[in-house]
């Protein structure tokens, strides 16, 4: 994956028209007035640099993506929880109750299951196989690698480019930002619509989906720390805050994230314009949401989900 980024890089880098902030820019793709959401030398650099903390320096940052309502129509779409593909099989185990010995309980229960899980090779890779739509140009292929980039490099997840494996994830630019919850087998698609879902953030938060993870506000002990302001949510989406029974969910042994990339945004499916999650700490407010990418939180639960050594 590396040498491959490299490669392109240093075959087109030179012939970019670009400013010293953004390199990789399509005409035709919204211009989004946050400098964290594009790539720039500074973030190539430390993508060959051992000793670079991405993730610690971007839970100090102060930089983050508040107010995107393309992006939110985009991911407050009509699926569970927004922008989750299930399996039939799936929406019977989250709406069947669980016997209070837990002991007739399907094993496939999502999340705490392996079933959904991608297998891991003879070095303890974890394998995901992908193929990148036609439709998309080099430029957004390029940022798709450095989401993934991300995520192997502080995982043991590695992506790789499929070569006839039957369990696969087809990324496709379709109707908005969505994912299926897991392996579910054979081709699976993310969609990325071109226009809208192609930050490093919201890349890694579809195919942090495909790995197996729902979303932070949905746990069971989010009460703790933040506030569902019922009033403010479409009455048609009080089901995207439901929360998850921790004997189908978990939450891998982190922390509740508010820097969390699966974390709602403070207006989500909101009827009115107004704040939907709010955060009871007031300095977490207007963090909820980021779509800048990994938190130090997200790739520890990837870490424990996978049992990474």
């Amino acid at each position: 994956m590396k040498f491959l980024i490299l490669t392109i890089l240093i075959s087109i880098i030179s012939a970019i028209p670009f400013d010293d902030r953004i390199i990789f820019r399509d005409e035709d793709e919204e211009q989004v007035n946050d400098s964290a959401a594009d790539l720039n030398f500074d973030q190539l650099r430390l993508l060959n640099d051992p000793s670079s903390k991405i993730l610690k320096s971007l839970n100090d940052s102060k930089e983050f993506i508040r107010d995107e309502k393309e992006l939110q129509k985009l991911e407050n779409g009509q699926f569970y929880q927004g922008d989750i593909v299930l399996l039939p099989d799936q929406e019977e185990i989250l709406n069947q109750p669980l016997p209070a010995d837990n002991d007739n309980f399907p094993t496939r229960t999502g999340l705490i299951s392996e079933y959904y899980r991608w297998p891991r090779n003879r070095d303890g890779k974890v394998i995901v196989p992908y193929e990148i739509g036609k439709e998309y140009s080099l430029y957004d292929r390029i940022r798709m690698y450095l989401a993934m980039f991300d995520i192997e490099r502080y995982t043991c997840i590695h992506f790789k480019q499929r070569v006839g494996e039957e369990d696969y994830v087809h990324i496709k630019s379709g109707n908005g930002c969505s994912s299926n919850l897991g392996k579910v087998g054979g081709r699976q698609d993310i969609s990325l619509k071109r226009n809208g879902c192609l930050s490093r953030g919201t890349i890694q938060h579809e195919l942090i989906h495909a790995l197996g993870y729902d979303h932070m506000h949905s746990h069971s002990d989010r009460d703790k720390y933040v506030t569902i302001v019922w009033n403010n949510i479409d009455r048609k989406a009080y089901n995207n805050f439901e929360k998850n029974d921790p004997r189908k969910f978990s939450n891998f042994g982190t922390d509740y994230d508010f820097y969390s990339v699966m974390h709602y945004n403070p207006t989500a499916f909101s009827s009115n314009g107004k704040r939907t999650i709010v955060p009871k700490i007031e300095k977490y407010r207007n963090v909820i949401g980021q779509r800048v990418g990994l938190s130090e939180g997200d790739a520890q639960r990837i870490n424990n989900m996978y049992n990474c050594q």
